[in-house]
């Protein structure tokens, strides 16, 4: 194994959750922190970001290649696309320029403990080639007890070709598969990885998954199973956010996650699935609430993204 880190964002983060910045955060501290850290545990660290950075690789010490690319500038719901592309360009720059075999993708904004790099060589050690159609589980941040599909985005691990399917899958789904970002690009690898699944559309989709269809709680265990783990909680407990400890910026972080033992715990014995998956139909007027607030949240950023471009257009055409 030979481990690339990609360290993605800009250089100021915002925010927009539990811990917003609104005078805004720099992240320059953090990357120093990482690439300090990890620079002589890896084969290559890469910082993807915006043009404009301000950053020179003499800065950090270390052999570090900084890709700047031209940002998205059309409409791009919780910035989804952003990321992914920019986490795409740094995967490929890899790709043609190295011989890493796995990709680690943090943020420019978060302070990651030493202890990942031996879990990732313990991970994939022991799980090469056992996923049929991938190299090893692909590695996200979290999840979300009882909202199955649900996988957050704090970090990607992969093996390299894994890394390229999940981007490119994302990047060129064409649509949307659901309202929310965090089960939109599960649901858009999945499609990739498994094309008899079942999933269709986006509404068809965010009905399914609002009713919690039996069809789509045992593929959600099957991807658990087979596919997709998240980070141990060990691990994820001493990540630092924009300065904040994570149990800080999320005080239910003990009882509402789910982490890699977790999961580890149900593939050995399925009476525990239901502790962390969402094994219950709801009822038609949980599904109706559910729906609407999903969506109700997406059509009010797409229209406030359209009088925003409305705006500029005016400006322009003055």
């Amino acid at each position: 194994m030979k481990i690339g880190i990609i360290i993605q964002g800009p250089m100021t983060t915002y925010g927009n959750g539990p811990n917003n910045a609104p005078m805004g955060f720099d992240a320059r501290n953090c990357i120093n922190s990482n690439i300090n850290k990890f620079a002589p545990l890896v084969d290559k660290i890469v910082i993807s970001t915006w043009t404009g950075s301000g950053l020179s690789a003499s800065e950090f010490g270390h052999s570090v290649r900084i890709l700047e690319n031209t940002p998205i500038t059309d409409w791009d719901y919780d910035n989804q696309r952003k990321q992914f592309y920019s986490t795409s360009q740094a995967v490929d720059w890899l790709s043609k320029n190295t011989s890493c075999t796995h990709v680690i993708k943090i943020r420019t904004d978060q302070d990651f403990p030493v202890e990942l790099i031996d879990w990732v060589y313990e991970l994939y050690q022991s799980q090469s080639g056992v996923i049929p159609g991938q190299s090893g589980p692909i590695v996200f941040s979290e999840g979300i007890k009882q909202e199955n599909f649900y996988i957050g985005d704090f970090i990607f691990i992969a093996a390299i070709d894994d890394m390229k399917n999940l981007c490119d899958a994302v990047l060129n789904a064409g649509k949307q598969l659901h309202p929310i970002n965090a089960n939109d690009y599960v649901l858009k690898f999945i499609s990739r990885v498994i094309p008899t699944s079942g999933i269709g559309g986006a509404i068809t989709n965010s009905i399914a998954l609002a009713k919690n269809h039996r069809n789509f709680q045992n593929l959600w265990i099957d991807i658990l199973k087979n596919h997709i783990t998240v980070l141990p909680k060990e691990i994820y407990k001493k990540i630092i956010w924009r300065g904040r400890p994570m149990p800080e910026v999320l005080p239910s972080l003990e009882t509402a996650f789910y982490f890699h033992g977790d999961i580890q715990a149900a593939i050995c014995n399925d009476q525990v699935w239901s502790a962390i998956v969402n094994c219950s139909d709801r009822s038609l007027k949980k599904m109706f609430r559910l729906f609407r607030k999903q969506w109700s949240r997406y059509i009010k950023t797409y229209y406030q993204y359209c009088i925003l471009q409305a705006k500029k257009g005016l400006v322009n055409n003055s």
